[in-house]
C-alpha cells in the first residue's frame, strides 16, 4: 500500500513530468496512471481505453469483455476527477491529421493506429519510482491502495462493493455465476458512490 506521500509524489510527476528531473514520459502516460489511480482499474483496460467505450453523458465507462481479465463487461461510473482526466486525455490524443489513431485515447507513438501497450504504464510507473526515490512500488499498489483505503474505517465501503469495482469475479454477493455475467449494471449505484468517495479522498490527500 502507498503512502499519502508516495501517493502526492507519483501524482505531481504525472501531472507535470518535466518538472521531474531526469524523469522521461510523455504527458499521455501520465495521464494514463492518474486515471488508473482514480478509477482502480487494471493498466491494461485503461491504456486500451476507446471513445467508444465512454458514455460522458451518464458518466460511464463500459468496457468490453473481450478485454477485462474475467472475461465480463465492467461498467465503471466516472468520478468528476475521471471525467476530467479523460477531457484532458482526448485532447491530448487529438492527432495530426496524417496520424491515425483509431479512436484510442491513449494512442500509440511507435504504432499509428494502435494505443500503448500495459507495460508501457508498468515501465513509466518504474521510472517515477526510480526517479523519486520510491521502494518496492509498483503500478498494481494503486489499486491495492485505493482498495485499502476504500474498505478502512474512514470510508467504510463494503468489501463486496470495492470486489464489483475493482471487477473481481469470485464474488457474485451470493447472486448465480450467470447472473452476475449478463448483468451489466449490477450494483452500478454502489459502484459509482464508492468511486466518489474514493476520489473525494484522494483529493483531500493530494491537496495536504
Amino acid at each position: 500500500m502507498l503512502s499519502d506521500d508516495e501517493v502526492r509524489a507519483i501524482w505531481q510527476a504525472c501531472a507535470a513530468p518535466e518538472s521531474v528531473s531526469d524523469l522521461t514520459m510523455s504527458q499521455a502516460t501520465g495521464i494514463a496512471i492518474q486515471l488508473a489511480l482514480v478509477t482502480l482499474q487494471r493498466r491494461g483496460e485503461v491504456a486500451h481505453m476507446h471513445r467508444d467505450e465512454i458514455d460522458l453523458k451518464n458518466r460511464l465507462w463500459t468496457i468490453p469483455a473481450e478485454r477485462t481479465k474475467n472475461k465480463r463487461v465492467h461498467v465503471v461510473p466516472l468520478s468528476n476527477e475521471a471525467i476530467t482526466l479523460i477531457s484532458e486525455a482526448l485532447q491530448v490524443a487529438a492527432p495530426a491529421a496524417d496520424t491515425p489513431h483509431e479512436g484510442y485515447l491513449f494512442p500509440s507513438l511507435q504504432k499509428p493506429g494502435l494505443p500503448i501497450e500495459a507495460r508501457a504504464l508498468t515501465r513509466a510507473f518504474r521510472r517515477i519510482a526510480e526517479t523519486l526515490g520510491l521502494q518496492d512500488v509498483r503500478i498494481h499498489d494503486l489499486r491495492r491502495t485505493g482498495a485499502t483505503h476504500m474498505t478502512s474505517e474512514q470510508l467504510g465501503i463494503s468489501r463486496f462493493v470495492v470486489s464489483q469495482v475493482l471487477n473481481h469475479a469470485s464474488d457474485t454477493g451470493g447472486a448465480p455465476a450467470v447472473t452476475a455475467v449478463y448483468d451489466r449494471n449490477a450494483h452500478l449505484q454502489e459502484k459509482r458512490g464508492a468511486l466518489e468517495e474514493w476520489a473525494s479522498h484522494l483529493v483531500g490527500t493530494l491537496a495536504k
